[in-house]
């Protein structure tokens, strides 16, 4: 009778454990659902202006990081914003580190909406004084690529 009872417990126990880890996949699923379903319409994307307060990259290399402030239209929670994957190469090739500097007056493009705790909402389209550093169609092909495929934002 112990022996039943012991293996009932050892078998529930085991059964709600994998199925807290298929939720905890499921959840984390449905977001990157989510955001593939919002980031794939373009008309989601805004084009805004804004002064870069500080412009670097992620200590790994793989991202550009800038912080911008004064941002028109204010549609977006956080200043914070990435370049990574191929809009990366593009935009250090065109000269981004040597052009753009701290307080020049950026265009640029993104989507406002914000995905979790210390989520960066993506730069698909950089501009300073007519300078285009990346096109919309390189910029949003780029982190498409990204969500679809490396889920590294």
């Amino acid at each position: 009778m112990y022996k039943k009872i012991s293996l009932f417990f050892i078998g529930t126990f085991l059964s709600l454990s994998l199925s807290a880890c298929g939720i905890i996949e499921l959840v984390d699923f449905r977001s990157l659902y989510n955001q593939i379903k919002y980031y794939k319409q373009q008309e989601n994307y805004i084009m805004c202006t804004g002064i870069i307060k500080e412009i670097s990259c992620t200590e790994d290399l793989s991202k550009i990081c800038i912080k911008i402030e004064n941002i028109e239209p204010d549609e977006f929670q956080n200043n914070k914003f990435y370049i990574c994957g191929k809009g990366k190469d593009i935009v250090e090739s065109n000269g981004i580190y040597q052009d753009l500097k701290t307080g020049d007056k950026i265009k640029f493009m993104s989507a406002s909406r914000f995905y979790g705790d210390e989520y960066v909402v993506p730069i698909v389209y950089l501009e300073k004084e007519g300078e285009i550093y990346l096109t919309f169609h390189d910029g949003y092909n780029a982190f498409m690529e990204i969500l679809y495929h490396d889920k590294t934002y």
